[in-house]
């Protein structure tokens, strides 16, 4: 789990979890995550290769703390929601704006 927490960036992250661990198709993390199903592939493709990549990074121990309870609760109680909005809280969505002509 800490590894899960170190090497991706929170929408990476997230879309692991969601993915790896709680088998969610594409088309549902893209909804979760506000992303293109093609986005969503590209995401857990990177966040894939971060994670088999060498060098770990610290990881603040509130953070860390708060997905493994949120993970346990959805495992258990099937809680998929909370650890919807847990792992979804620090991501941010970038993109450019033009102007129409």
């Amino acid at each position: 789990m800490l590894l899960v927490l170190q090497k991706p960036n929170p929408v990476e992250r997230a879309a692991y979890v969601l993915r790896e661990a709680f088998g969610y198709a594409h088309d549902d993390i893209a909804g979760v995550l506000r992303l293109s199903r093609a986005n969503t592939r590209q995401v857990l493709s990177r966040a894939r290769k971060r994670l088999s990549a060498g060098r770990r990074q610290p990881v603040d121990a509130a953070r860390h703390r708060r997905l493994v309870e949120a993970f346990v609760a959805a495992a258990r109680h099937g809680d998929v929601a909370t650890l919807e909005s847990v792992l979804s809280a620090d991501v941010v969505a970038y993109g450019s704006w033009c102007p129409k002509s």
